[in-house]
């Protein structure tokens, strides 16, 4: 079985450019934005915490961007947080040439967890816990919405 979990996962950013009768070298803006969504899924205790997995965690840096997506399996559920934070306002030409070609490598993909009987994964990150959506206040405990390679 293999569900997906709502909001867990983006869109590629746009490509950014200027028409050939405006100046090439100014930077790009980018407005301030955050957004976090946060899934606990409690899993059914009838079933092996070990045949559970989930699908790819990322931390990518395009556009002035930070994109983020972490999984846990702990306490018999499956924990996900993904955030998208704004870290530069301003971004260099160079810099956006740069991330424009990376656009076709983002990875868009969305958040899926899998329940398979006869396999048995690893449950656990040995990275930063991601905590359930019943574990902290989330309207002010911000940082657990960022990436540990946030810029702060």
């Amino acid at each position: 079985l293999t569900y997906s979990l709502p909001g867990g996962g983006f869109n590629p950013p746009e490509r950014r450019g200027r028409s050939d009768d405006h100046n090439q070298d100014l930077p790009y803006y980018n407005a301030p934005e955050f957004d976090c969504r946060v899934t606990t899924v409690r899993l059914p205790t009838t079933t092996d915490v070990a045949h559970w997995s989930t699908n790819s965690e990322f931390d990518t840096h395009i556009f002035g961007k930070n994109y983020y997506r972490a999984f846990e399996i702990r306490d018999g559920a499956i924990r996900m947080v993904r955030g998208l934070r704004v870290e530069r306002q301003e971004i260099d030409a160079r810099t956006v040439d740069w991330d424009n070609k990376r656009i076709a490598s983002f990875d868009n993909s969305m958040a899926w967890i899998t329940y398979d009987p006869s396999s048995r994964k690893s449950s656990g990150r040995d990275k930063n816990s991601v905590p359930a959506t019943y574990e902290i206040d989330w309207t002010t405990d911000s940082l657990s919405c960022l990436s540990s390679n946030a810029i702060y």
